[in-house]
């Protein structure tokens, strides 16, 4: 049986100089890489959280485009997320 495929999403908002310690700590789980996402979802910040983000390749940057609040946010990136199971994560959380 194979470990199920996990999407984690995490609403972003100006938070570009702090988000890195959250998706690292997410890269470095030791849950199977192919087996889980990570999806960023920018409710129209006004930093630089776009660059830093992109540094990360296995890491999806989205721009929220459905409302601008954080149940957007969420619903954002409920709508393209693929996993079996779904995590949000608030982007100051460090797993």
């Amino acid at each position: 049986m194979s470990d199920p495929f996990v999407s984690i999403i995490v609403p972003v908002y100006n938070r570009a100089s702090e988000v890195h310690k959250c998706i690292d700590a997410l890269v470095e789980q030791n849950y199977p890489k192919e087996q889980y996402e990570i999806i960023v979802v920018d409710d129209y910040s006004t930093d630089e959280l776009k660059s830093v983000v992109e540094k990360y390749p296995n890491v999806q940057y989205v721009l929220n485009k459905l409302e601008f609040s954080l149940p957007g946010a969420r619903n954002m990136g409920l709508s393209i997320a693929k996993g079996d199971i779904i995590v949000f994560l608030d982007d100051d959380a460090i797993v």
